[in-house]
C-alpha cells in the first residue's frame, strides 16, 4: 500500500506508468480504480446525533482515496506483484503530486473556531455530541458543595502493537462470482455480513470469511479495513489470490488506534467528604474517519459512577475529527478512561481533605452488603448499574470463619464487581437497558470458590474494568489478616 506522507493534502495527480512497468508487477490500483469497481465504502459509525438534532457526520471511507489525503498513512495506491520486494520497489516509482493543506492533530483544539477542517462540510470538526445524566441535579449539588475537586485529564492515544500484524488473503472465483477472504479478525459473522453488503455489495452467500489464528487484537482487528477490500478487488482483476501482510512499521501508520480523550472533571463534596455530584466534560478524538463502532464508547459512561455513591452525575461529550489515525473500541471501550477519571479524583479529594487514599475510597463507598445490588447514583438505575460487594469471612475471627463456611459451604472468595457493559448514565424517567454484563474481581485463596462466585467468575469478561477501588479495598482488608491470598 502506498500511503500518504502528509496529514492533510490535495492529490493533484498520480502517475503509475513506471510502477506498472516494473518487474513482477501484476496491477496497480488507485482511487479511480476503486471508484470504478463499484465497491462501497468501509462500514462507518452511524448511531449518534448532534445536539441540534441532526444525525452524526458520516465521512466517506473508500478503499483508496482519490482527491485528498487526511492523515499520515491514508490509502493512496495499491501495488500487486509476484513478490513483496517487487511490490515495494514499484510503489516507490509511483509519482504523486500533493498540495499540502493546514492540518489539525490536537484533540483539545479541533473544535475551536479557526481550526482547519478535516472535511469541508463538517463544521467545527464535530462529528457527534452527547449530554447524559441529570444536569439540573448536578448543578444544584455543586451549588451547595463545601469542597469542589477539579482536574484536567489528557488521556493519551494508544496502539495495539499486536503479537502478529494484520494480514489478509483475497481469492475471487469468477465461475460462481464467489469471494473467499482469509483474515485476522474478531467477529467473523458480523464481519462477513458487513463486508458483503456494504463493501462488495453482493449476497452474503457469495462470500466466505475464514478466521484462523488472530495473533492478538484487543479491538483493533474487529473492523473491516481497506486492505481487505483491496485484496479482494485485486484478486478479481488479475484472476489469482492476493495476499497482504502488514509490517511492524506499516502497522504504526495504518492500524486503528484508541483512547485520545481530553477531560475536565469536577467532584463536589460536603464537609464530611461525602460525594454530592460529579461533572465531566470530555472531548474525544475519532480521527480522520469514523470506523464502525467508533461511536460506541459513550455507552460505558456508567463506569464513571464506579463503586461510589454519587447522588448526581452529568457528562458532556464532544467527539471530533482530526488529521490522525481513526480510533475504535479497544479492550474496555471507554471504561478504563472513565475508571481512571473517577479514581484520580478520589486521590485528589483525599489529598485536599487530608485523608488517607485507601480510607477515603472506602468511606466514599456505600456500605458493604451481601448479595444485594446497590446503585451508586440515583441517576443510574440499579438494573443498569450494579455494584456487588461480598463480605470476607476470613476478616472475622477463625471460629466465625469456620461457622460461615459450614453454613454456606466452601466459601472463601471475596470480591467487588462493577458492570463492564452498562448503557451509560440515564436521567430519571428513562428506561433501563434490557441486560447488563458484570465483571467480578475476586480474591483467590487456597480454599474453593463458592458456587455463586464460580458462576460470576465464569460470566465475567473484562476483568480489568473493575475499578481500582476494588484492589484498594482488598489490600486494606488484608493488611491485618494472616490469610494467604493472591489476586485472580
Amino acid at each position: 500500500v502506498l500511503r500518504s506522507p502528509h496529514a492533510h493534502a490535495k492529490i493533484l495527480s498520480i502517475d503509475t506508468t513506471a510502477a506498472k512497468a516494473a518487474p513482477g508487477v501484476l496491477t496497480v490500483l488507485t482511487g479511480a480504480d476503486w471508484e470504478a469497481s463499484g465497491f462501497g465504502d468501509m462500514p462507518r459509525a452511524d448511531e449518534r446525533m448532534r445536539k441540534d438534532g441532526r444525525p452524526m457526520y458520516k465521512p466517506a471511507n473508500p478503499g483508496l482515496v482519490k482527491e485528498r489525503v487526511r492523515w499520515v498513512g491514508d490509502y493512496v495506491a495499491f501495488v500487486v506483484a509476484e513478490t513483496l520486494h517487487q511490490a515495494a520497489d514499484a510503489a516507490e516509482l509511483i509519482e504523486v503530486a500533493y498540495e499540502t493543506l493546514p492540518s489539525i492533530t490536537s484533540t483539545a483544539q479541533a473544535a475551536k473556531p479557526g481550526a482547519p477542517l478535516v472535511w469541508d462540510d463538517c463544521e467545527n470538526n464535530i462529528i457527534f455530541e452527547m449530554s447524559v445524566g441529570d444536569k439540573a441535579a448536578t448543578d444544584a449539588a455543586f451549588a451547595k458543595a463545601d469542597h469542589i475537586v477539579k482536574h484536567h485529564f489528557v488521556i493519551n492515544r494508544v496502539t495495539a502493537a499486536t503479537m502478529e500484524p494484520r494480514a489478509c488473503i483475497g481469492d475471487y472465483n469468477a465461475a460462481d462470482n464467489h469471494y473467499t477472504c482469509y483474515t485476522t479478525l474478531q467477529r467473523a459473522h458480523t464481519y462477513r455480513g458487513e463486508l458483503a453488503k456494504k463493501v462488495l455489495k453482493i449476497p452474503e452467500s457469495n462470500l466466505r470469511v475464514v478466521a484462523g489464528d488472530i495473533g492478538g487484537s484487543f479491538g483493533m482487528k474487529s473492523s473491516i479495513t481497506p486492505e481487505v477490500g483491496l485484496v479482494l478487488l485485486a484478486s478479481k482483476l488479475i484472476g489469482r489470490p492476493v495476499k497482504w501482510v502488514s509490517t511492524r512499521s506499516e502497522a504504526f501508520l495504518s492500524d486503528a488506534q484508541a483512547r485520545d480523550n481530553v477531560t475536565d472533571a469536577e467532584l463536589a463534596l460536603d464537609k464530611k467528604g461525602h460525594f454530592l455530584g460529579l461533572r465531566v466534560t470530555t472531548i474525544a478524538n475519532i480521527g480522520a474517519y469514523a470506523q464502525a463502532s467508533s461511536d460506541a464508547f459513550p455507552g460505558n459512561f456508567g463506569t464513571l459512577a464506579s463503586v461510589y455513591k454519587t447522588p448526581a452525575i452529568h457528562v458532556d461529550l464532544t467527539a471530533v475529527l482530526t488529521n490522525t489515525h481513526p480510533t475504535r473500541p479497544y479492550r474496555g471501550n471507554g471504561r478504563p478512561e472513565a475508571a481512571y477519571v473517577i479514581e484520580r479524583l478520589v486521590d485528589i479529594a483525599a489529598a485536599q481533605l487530608s485523608m488517607d487514599p485507601v480510607a477515603a475510597s472506602t468511606s466514599f463507598r456505600p456500605k458493604p452488603c451481601r448479595s444485594k445490588p446497590v446503585s451508586p447514583s440515583p441517576t443510574i438505575p440499579v438494573s443498569s448499574r450494579r455494584t456487588w460487594i461480598w463480605r470476607w469471612p476470613w476478616a472475622k475471627p477463625a471460629a466465625s470463619r469456620s461457622a460461615a463456611r459450614n453454613q454456606r459451604g466452601a466459601a472463601s472468595c471475596a470480591g467487588l464487581a462493577s458492570p463492564t457493559a452498562s448503557n451509560g448514565l440515564q436521567a430519571p424517567g428513562q428506561k433501563p437497558p434490557k441486560s447488563v454484563s458484570t465483571a467480578l474481581a475476586p480474591l483467590r485463596c487456597s480454599r474453593a470458590l463458592s458456587p455463586r462466585a464460580r458462576a460470576m467468575r465464569r460470566s465475567s469478561s473484562n476483568w480489568f474494568a473493575t475499578s481500582l477501588a476494588c484492589t484498594r479495598t482488598m489490600f486494606a482488608t488484608f493488611r491485618a489478616t494472616p490469610t494467604k491470598y493472591s489476586l485472580a
